[in-house]
């Protein structure tokens, strides 16, 4: 695995930087892994990268599960990024869409960004092919 040390810049964003809660970032789906959660449902894990803008750079992390509130989650993403319709999940990679961030506070960790919801355009009907 080649690294340069060279390429890393000392102004790199600080992890523990948080994206203040409602602000609207372009992602892109950087990794998404099939999984199982602790209660054994399959689920998909996601590591978006922020795009552009004054939090480049930045790494959100997400686990929806395929059912219930996360199923509704992952449709979102799917449509936002122009892929509805996928058979395993890392069709969901490269994909670009836009998300408004929250925080979310943990016990005993310091609090830490997740997507409050992604951004489904809608479709203007200067734009409908037919």
């Amino acid at each position: 695995m080649p690294f340069d040390a060279d390429a890393i810049s000392r102004t790199e964003r600080k992890p523990n930087d948080l994206i203040p809660a409602g602000t609207r970032v372009r992602v892109r789906v950087e990794a998404a892994v099939e999984a199982k959660s602790k209660a054994g449902n399959e689920m998909v894990e996601l590591r978006l990268r922020v795009e552009g803008g004054p939090h480049a750079g930045a790494s959100l992390f997400e686990r929806h599960v395929l059912s219930g509130k996360g199923a509704v989650f992952l449709a979102d993403l799917s449509r936002a990024i122009g892929r509805p319709r996928w058979q395993h999940a890392p069709e969901l990679e490269r994909g670009t869409c836009e998300a408004i961030v929250r925080v979310e506070a943990q016990d005993g960790y310091a609090p830490r960004n997740r997507v409050g919801r992604y951004v489904v355009a809608a479709i203007r009907d200067s734009e409908v092919p037919f």
